[in-house]
């Protein structure tokens, strides 16, 4: 997304000082600007593509960084969500054998509900 940023200021003689900002997160400048460029300094227009070139780089490498690091929070987040379903599910068993069935239902099938309600919740949050 580019965005550009102009400054005017005149004083009371009638001179003039404006002044261009321009922010682009394009990986290499616009063609006028590098015939600009290479009409002024021809040396520079090399340089300025190959550190364009370690910059496209060095943003594919965070960009696969990020993406593994996404997968195993993920990754983590399901097998967290399996562990405690799990879990739930085998103390509620374990109230049902030894006496209490109203207490083990109860602790199974909060232990179904809020895991169904984090994954719709969860499924809601990413599309909206």
């Amino acid at each position: 997304m580019a965005k550009s940023l102009k400054a005017e200021a005149r004083n009371s003689q009638g001179d003039q000082l404006t002044v261009h900002a321009h922010d682009n997160d394009a990986l290499i400048l616009p063609v006028a600007q590098l015939e600009a460029l290479h009409a002024f300094r021809p040396d520079l227009v090399d340089l300025v593509v190959s550190e364009t070139q370690q910059e496209a780089a060095h943003r594919r490498q965070q960009e696969s960084r990020i993406n593994l690091f996404v997968f195993i929070e993920r990754l983590v987040g399901q097998l967290s969500a399996i562990a405690l379903a799990v879990m739930g599910i085998a103390g509620g068993i374990y109230a049902g054998l030894h006496g209490q069935p109203w207490l083990g239902g109860t602790i199974v099938s909060v232990t179904i509900g809020t895991l169904a309600v984090t994954f719709l919740k969860r499924n809601s949050i990413t599309k909206g």
